[in-house]
Parts: C-alpha cells; sequence; structure tokens
C-alpha cells in the first residue's frame, strides 16, 4: 500500500481529481479526504475499490466553520489546530492506495497533475483565503 498526503503542498484538486487510466494502474482500493478547488469549504471523502468510485461531501473543514462554532474545550481546539497550515488552514489531500505491483510513483504523478498549477493556484488563492486559523 501507498499513503500519500498533501500531494503538492498546498493546492486542491481541480474537478476531477484522478484520471481514470491512474485507477487501473494495479489499484484495489483507495480511500482518503480531498480539497477540491471547485467546492473550497468542503470537506470530500474519495471511497475506491475495484470498479466502484465514490466522492461524496462529507461536511466542512474547520477552517471554514466560524470559530464561535468550534468546540470550546481547549484540548479539542488544539487537536483541531495541529492539523492547520498558515495558508490553507487544515484543507488538504490524504489518500491512501492498495494495490498489487502498485507503480507508487506513477500514482503520484497522476495525482500531481490532477492539481492546481501554481499558476492556478494562485488565482485561486485571491478569491478563496480564508479567516488566519486563530482568528
Amino acid at each position: 500500500s501507498t499513503a500519500i498526503k498533501s500531494l503538492i503542498p498546498k493546492a486542491p484538486a481541480k474537478d476531477e481529481p484522478l484520471p481514470t487510466d491512474a485507477m487501473e494502474s494495479h489499484i484495489i482500493r483507495s480511500k482518503g479526504f480531498v480539497w477540491l478547488s471547485s467546492a473550497p469549504s468542503q470537506i470530500f471523502y474519495w471511497s475506491h475499490a475495484h470498479f466502484s468510485f465514490d466522492l461524496t461531501s462529507e461536511g466542512e473543514w474547520w477552517d471554514a466553520i466560524p470559530r464561535e462554532e468550534w468546540p470550546t474545550e481547549e484540548n479539542q481546539r488544539d487537536a483541531i489546530l495541529k492539523e492547520f497550515d498558515d495558508e490553507t488552514g487544515d484543507r488538504r489531500i490524504e489518500l491512501v492506495f492498495i494495490g498489487v505491483l502498485l507503480d507508487a510513483k506513477y500514482v503520484e504523478k497522476k495525482l500531481d497533475e490532477a492539481l492546481l498549477t501554481a499558476e492556478e493556484y494562485a488565482e485561486y488563492i485571491k478569491y478563496h483565503k480564508g479567516p488566519s486559523p486563530t482568528a
């Protein structure tokens, strides 16, 4: 199995997170969380098993939720903030791939291609910059 976290630093995926041919690269199962550029406040759960693939909304990233709606207990807030980045909050892409003779470099390459380019990300961040994590 291969775990891939935060592919290309701090960039969300485009609307089509992974080309079909990458799914045919000996991947049996994959799952995790995805940040899509088309829905910056939403956490998407990625679930793939053989020919079945689902990408479903699981709620909002903590960074998109007003701080007054966060848990009030300090240890819970600390746990939330532990996952924060100054620029992206808790938004990230975190996926695990399980396969036979899995070509991890090929899968990573295909996933990298599905992320916003540096230019696209610079434009994206102008319109989707949220409040600071400690606000």
